[in-house]
């Protein structure tokens, strides 16, 4: 147990061992010192180093935005109208996809699209009970609300709002206006567009929509336009599907002006993506030589990382791919010094604006190879789907050994006249389920119609088709043996078996890329996993033949070298900068460990020196005390003797 210190040092000894004890362990705590010193280099480089890496990150971001061919699949849309008046974008506006292409069309609007929208006769408050002259069902786009005689007008309202919920809603809006005092109607509105608008039914005998009587006070019309002469109309008022990778979205009708919509390359922004790399590999390229830098007349090193060898290896692993040709692609345009990106002495990239621009608008596909990672099959049956980090560029022979099949089942009963019996068939894929009541007069052509009808609500992906022999054929829309059904019938008219018919009889594509082992699934073929150069190479294969079927030309370019690159620097778990901050850290966890306990061994030190100088004070403190003592003893004693 350590002896108290509230002793004034030297108060007995007179000797300030208090001083002298801080000195000596001062002395001592030079080594910690040392240490602390180590460790807030250490502190320091680990700083600098995740400052880099934000840098490094940076750069491997922008590369992001020009390694696939999508990335150049920039474009921008364009108006102008023959009107001096009205301007294209107060018709519709336009906005592109990466799947677009150059073109220009001449569109006019005839009219939008509208919501069909119904009110309802006016009602005195909105919660007085309606009375049983409105008790029955009413069905709405054929979902049945039911309405009782207790019900309100409000009561009404939320009933139909429920139904439009859950996995098959009506479509359809309720709400309460108040027009004015005792004026409170009740509003169906569309949520969708078109002349298809609400189909609104009694569901009974009684009368019920007579009670409410309805008018229209939207009508429900689908959208008309033209494109190039050609007449269009549809539903919705957005137009995604007549031209490829443009959707436009219709404002306002107007039979007078034809808009004239132009699709470009956006150049522009390709540019500016292009830019965005160069001053980010600038920013590390100025990083790095500011790092490695040395004044001579100062005899000073430009930053804490100079001569760092994982700094090296990062400024050789950027380096090269700059000046690195790009296999597989035009020679003409393998660096991009060709294209007008240029690299000078102190390792920065520039642009020259002239000549990026003017190869962009003439050797287009030329500069995005040059970035991009993909590849060019040498067949119409084969396409390319992907790759990974590990896919090397080549040009590899694509050998199908097994065609990629649809699980697909077809009835035993052929149905050459009418079914003949009422039948319910269920067909289940996955979570989703289709109930599809045929009844005995229906023909095969009607029972492929309300199974394709059903098919479609339940966005199940299967084909109902007759055979040529009116048996009927169900058919997965998707390859391969994952896609699978089940099949139920009550009255087993059609496949005349006793229970569900579980149908999994599609195949996955097989065979082999370069030679090296892939695997199928569906009519995706991918290289496995340790290819020594097809790993994680996709193909779609679309024919029909098996053999070699075609080659596939992969190349990878500068971009994609660079993300590449910047991933097994950058990568949490695997990069090498990562590794070098985790070193960093674990030495710096390790000189807190040695300083931990040395300033323990230290204070233990001090303790025990400060211990043993208070035992001293203490023994000094008792011996003073009984000389003291002896001291009047003796001279009390001589008195005693002096009186005598």
């Amino acid at each position: 147990m350590a002896l108290s210190t509230n002793f004034i040092s030297g108060l007995s000894s007179g000797i300030d061992w208090s001083t002298m004890v801080d000195n000596l362990i001062a002395v001592d705590h030079q080594r910690v010192d040392l240490i602390t010193s180590q460790q807030s280099d250490y502190q320091a480089k680990l700083k600098e180093w995740q400052s880099f890496n934000t840098k490094l990150l940076a750069l491997k971001t922008a590369a992001d935005s020009l390694k696939s061919p999508e990335d150049f699949g920039m474009f921008k849309a364009s108006m102008t109208t023959d009107s001096l008046t009205v301007k294209g974008s107060d018709l519709m506006t336009v906005n592109t996809s990466s799947t677009a292409s150059i073109g220009s069309y001449q569109i006019k609007v005839n009219n939008i699209a509208t919501a069909e929208k119904l009110r309802s006769i006016t009602y005195a408050d909105a919660s007085s009970t309606l009375g049983s002259s409105y008790a029955g069902d009413i069905l709405i786009n054929g979902k049945t609300v039911t309405i009782d005689a207790t019900d309100s007008l409000t009561t009404v309202q939320n009933k139909i709002n429920n139904a439009n919920t859950g996995a098959s809603p009506t479509g359809v809006t309720a709400n309460i206006i108040k027009y004015g005092a005792n004026d409170y109607r009740l509003t169906l509105t569309s949520d969708i567009t078109g002349a298809a608008g609400i189909d609104l039914q009694n569901g009974g005998v009684p009368d019920i929509l007579s009670q409410f009587n309805f008018s229209e006070v939207v009508n429900g019309v689908d959208a008309s336009f033209t494109v190039d002469g050609v007449d269009i109309s549809q539903s919705s008022n957005t137009v995604d599907d007549v031209i490829t990778g443009v959707t436009i979205d219709l404002l306002k009708a107007d039979t007078n002006t034809t808009v004239t919509l132009n699709i470009n390359r956006d150049i522009d922004a390709i540019k500016s993506n292009i830019q965005g790399f160069v001053s980010k590999y600038n920013d590390v390229a100025s990083y790095i030589n500011t790092q490695n830098s040395y004044d001579t007349t100062t005899k000073k090193t430009g930053g804490l990382l100079f001569g760092d060898g994982t700094l090296f290896s990062v400024k050789s692993d950027l380096t090269s791919i700059v000046t690195e040709s790009v296999w597989g692609v035009n020679s003409e345009f393998t660096i991009m010094g060709l294209v007008g990106i240029n690299i000078d002495t102190n390792g920065q990239l520039s642009v020259d604006d002239e000549t990026l621009t003017g190869y962009l608008q003439t050797n287009f596909s030329d500069v995005s190879a040059l970035f991009v990672g993909q590849g060019v099959t040498s067949s119409s049956s084969l396409a390319y789907v992907g790759h990974t980090q590990n896919s090397k560029a080549g040009e590899y022979t694509v050998h199908i050994d097994t065609t990629a099949t649809r699980s697909t089942s077809t009835s035993n009963t052929e149905v050459g006249g009418t079914l003949g019996s009422d039948e319910t068939l269920t067909i289940t894929a996955g979570s989703k389920t289709a109930d599809i009541s045929l009844t005995s007069s229906m023909t095969i052509s009607d029972i492929i119609s309300a199974i394709s009808t059903e098919l479609s609500a339940s966005a199940i992906d299967i084909t109902a088709s007759n055979d040529g022999s009116n048996h009927l054929v169900l058919t997965s829309n998707s390859y391969g043996s994952s896609h699978s059904f089940t099949i139920s019938e009550t009255g087993d008219s059609l496949w005349t078996t006793v229970g569900p018919e579980t149908v999994n009889n599609g195949l996955n594509v097989s065979g082999t890329i370069n030679g090296e082992a892939a695997t199928g699934s569906g009519q995706i073929l991918t290289g496995n996993t340790d290819n020594a150069n097809t790993e994680g190479l996709s193909v779609k294969y679309t024919g029909m033949d098996t053999g070699d079927i075609g080659t596939i030309k992969f190349t990878t370019g500068v971009a994609e070298l660079f993300d590449r690159t910047l991933f097994s620097i950058t990568d949490p778990y695997e990069g090498y900068v990562s590794f070098k901050e985790t070193s960093l850290q674990n030495s710096i966890d390790d000189f807190q460990t040695r300083i931990d306990q040395m300033e323990a061994q230290l204070q233990l030190k001090k303790q025990t020196m400060i211990n043993s100088f208070v035992m001293m004070e203490t023994a000094l403190n008792n011996i003073q005390a009984q000389s003291s003592w002896l001291t009047s003893q003796i001279s009390a004693a001589e008195g005693g003797w002096k009186a005598l």
